[in-house]
């Protein structure tokens, strides 16, 4: 996991953490036409911050699909 040097300093992940997984990069292989899911997209926060809620955006907008979050600074 890219992410598991952060979460093992004590940050905290909106996506593969609490809140589960979020797709935020779909597309389909011109070439075979296959779906190609990844979880690439991350906001990290310090220990300081609480994350309330993580969401998906609207997938349209780009290939990657916003990752939001609802936030508490401490």
């Amino acid at each position: 996991n890219d992410y598991a040097d952060f979460a093992n300093a004590g940050y905290k992940l909106c996506n593969g953490g609490w809140f589960g997984d979020f797709e935020t990069y779909k597309v389909v292989d011109k070439a075979t036409q296959e779906t190609i899911i990844r979880y690439l997209d991350n906001i990290i926060v310090s220990p300081n911050i609480n994350i309330n809620n993580v969401w998906l955006g609207e997938e349209d907008l780009t290939d990657h699909r916003p990752l939001c979050a609802n936030i508490t600074i401490n």
